[in-house]
């Protein structure tokens, strides 16, 4: 089953599915979702139930409208054509490979737009992998900016 709570002024998600049970080494994914008080933060906590070695595929698609800056190992940025930014910033257990791809956003029947997306890929033991992903909204003061705050 999934829980929505308030923990110390963050929301909180948690959740699973049972899709994967017709698998001969069956999984369950198991994701926490953690929306800061602020709201300029969100964090996802994704672990998997169950024994085997599979592929496992995490994608977070972004909007159009959005552009990665910059990716390595552990981070990227991204920046919106609005002038905001995301900082992107993860931790993996196990052995995770990440890349930048073009994904599809519809909003509207009918109507499909390209937009950047980063994938997280792994393939083994499945209860040894785990990733935290944190999506961060950067705030750049200039000068001047800060007036009144």
């Amino acid at each position: 089953g999934a829980t929505v709570r308030s923990e110390q002024g963050a929301q909180v998600f948690e959740g699973g599915h049972s899709g994967y049970q017709r698998l001969s080494d069956p999984v369950v994914p198991r994701r926490r979702l953690e929306l800061s008080a602020d709201g300029m933060s969100l964090r996802i906590a994704d672990r998997f139930e169950g024994s085997g070695s599979h592929a496992v595929s995490i994608p977070v698609q972004l909007a159009p409208g959005w552009a990665l800056l910059g990716l390595t190992g552990y981070e990227a940025c991204c920046r919106h054509i609005s002038g905001a930014r995301l900082r992107i910033g993860w931790e993996a257990g196990g052995e995770w490979h990440i890349a930048s791809e073009t994904g599809r956003v519809a909003p509207r029947y009918g109507v499909a737009l390209a937009a950047p997306r980063l994938v997280w890929r792994a393939v083994g033991p499945v209860a040894q992998l785990s990733l935290v992903t944190t999506i961060e909204l950067v705030m750049e003061n200039t000068a001047g900016d800060d007036a009144g705050r």
